[in-house]
């Protein structure tokens, strides 16, 4: 989903603030919200195709 993320085996030892600020560094929030407006509009096509209705949020995350 394009989320920042570390993976847990690189942090056994904790976590630095350096780490979290490179793991956030190239963080796109608009590539983000794109991103989950493609795949909401995704599952609302796929519960449609096999009859069944999208939640009221899912179409609305969809439309945004």
């Amino acid at each position: 989903m394009k989320v920042p993320h570390i993976y847990a085996k690189d942090i056994i030892g904790g976590i630095s603030k350096g780490q979290v600020e490179e793991a956030v560094k190239d963080f796109d929030i608009d590539q983000f919200f794109d991103n989950r407006k493609k795949l909401a509009q995704r599952y609302v096509d796929f519960l449609r195709w096999n009859d069944l209705e999208p939640s009221d949020h899912l179409e609305k995350q969809a439309r945004q």
